[in-house]
This record gives C-alpha cells, sequence and structure tokens, in this order.
C-alpha cells in the first residue's frame, strides 16, 4: 500500500516537473520571437527618442524669446502659441485635434510595424542584402523622423493646450513653426522617397522575370523542336 501511495506521488511530481519545463520552454520560445520581431526596430527607436529629445528641449529652451538668431538671415526666433496643427492650420481645433492626431498616430505605428515586418520578409532571400538593408534603414529613419514630430506636438497639445512654434523665416512670410513640424515634413519626403524607390524596383523586378520566363519558354520550345526532328530523323531510318 505505503509502495502504491508513493508512486502516485512520484507520477504526480513527475508530471508536475515536466509541465513546468515544457511551460518554461513555451514561454522562452514566445520570449525569443518577440526579440527577434523587435531587434530589427533598434535604428528606429534610436532616431525617434533623440529627435523626441530634441524637439522637446528646443521648445523648453526658446519658450518666451521672441527676438533672437537661429541663423543669420534665414531663421529668427520668435516664440508663439500654436493652437492649431503644423504651420498654424486648423487653427482653434481643441481636443479634436488631440483625438485625431492620437489616433492617427497609433495608426500609423501599427501600419509601420506590419508593413516593417512584410519588407523584411520580402528582402530576407534578397540576391542584393546590402541594398535591401539600406532601405529597410531609409524606412526606419523616415518613420522615425514623422513620428517623433508627431508626438512631440502631441505632447505640447496635452499637457499645454497649445502647441509651442518659435522659427520663422526671415526671408519669405511663412507660418512660424518648429523642429516637430521640420521632423513631420522630412519624414513625409524621405517616405515619398522609399516608396517611389520600392515601386521602380518592384517594377524591374517584375519586367525581369517576365524577360526570364519568355526565355525558358523559348528554351523549352526549342528543345521541344529538337526533341521532335530527332524523332522523326528515328523514324526515317527505321
Amino acid at each position: 500500500m505505503a509502495d502504491s501511495v508513493s508512486e502516485g506521488i512520484l507520477v504526480v511530481y513527475c508530471w508536475i516537473v515536466t509541465t513546468d519545463q515544457n511551460e518554461i520552454k513555451l514561454h522562452e520560445s514566445k520570449a525569443k520571437r518577440v526579440f527577434r520581431w523587435l531587434k530589427p526596430l533598434w535604428l528606429f527607436a534610436v532616431v525617434f527618442g533623440i529627435l523626441l529629445v530634441i524637439d522637446l528641449v528646443t521648445k523648453y529652451v526658446f519658450t518666451g524669446v521672441t527676438d533672437g538668431t537661429f541663423i543669420p538671415r534665414v531663421i529668427s526666433i520668435h516664440y508663439t502659441q500654436n493652437r492649431g496643427v503644423a504651420f498654424g492650420w486648423f487653427y482653434g481645433a481643441g481636443i479634436w485635434l488631440i483625438v485625431v492626431t492620437a489616433l492617427m498616430i497609433i495608426g500609423g505605428s501599427i501600419g509601420y510595424i506590419l508593413y516593417r515586418r512584410r519588407l523584411g520578409k520580402k528582402h530576407e532571400f534578397s540576391e542584393n542584402l546590402k541594398k535591401d538593408k539600406r532601405m529597410l534603414r531609409l524606412f526606419d529613419i523616415a518613420f522615425a523622423f514623422f513620428l517623433a514630430g508627431a508626438v512631440g506636438n502631441l505632447v505640447d497639445r496635452i499637457f499645454l493646450g497649445y502647441v509651442r512654434d518659435f522659427l520663422r523665416l526671415d526671408f519669405v512670410d511663412f507660418a512660424i513653426f518648429n523642429l516637430a513640424d521640420v521632423f513631420i515634413n522630412i519624414g513625409v519626403v524621405l517616405l515619398v522617397v522609399f516608396f517611389v524607390i520600392e515601386f521602380i524596383r518592384d517594377w524591374k523586378t517584375e519586367k525581369n522575370k517576365k524577360i526570364i520566363d519568355k526565355v525558358v519558354d523559348v528554351e523549352k520550345s526549342v528543345d521541344k523542336e529538337k526533341k521532335e526532328a530527332q524523332f522523326e530523323v528515328q523514324d526515317g531510318n527505321n
């Protein structure tokens, strides 16, 4: 009886230990997958963090400065409170700007992560890895610029109710802006450049694929004609 109880306890213990080990292995595999998935985003995270800090620091430094020089005869410092969006558009939209901006940031971030993952799979077995890595870096940097500017201005709207603008162009009559606005526009330009290059590369790849398919079809047709000619010669000899 005692032996039976001991064996039962041993079986239960082994089952618990085995289950725990399997759960540990499962959690470790999940952690490795998450790390492998997030690892390529390090460049985006670094650029985003640096740009966001630069934006917030410059806003703090130039708050209240109404007569300063940033670049002589090009850009001067003139602090103002912007209750609209980039370059003063949609002035006075209030809480709706915060909601819309936050939704755009969330949606854009999800789109970036999904598209970045798709790009990684697309270029994983590419013949030109160096060029593909440069393209991925361009995409990461472009979105980092865009998101840093958007988040920087959103932080102002949430905590202050307005965006701190302080840069004014001296050579043209233009709205006062800040570095976040500049980052957003740089990000948009870089994203356009990226998608144009990607479109051209995909078009060339598809074109080359069609040419290769045609060459293969011609070779198959020639081989078929050669085999038919050989059969005719053999039939003639027989």
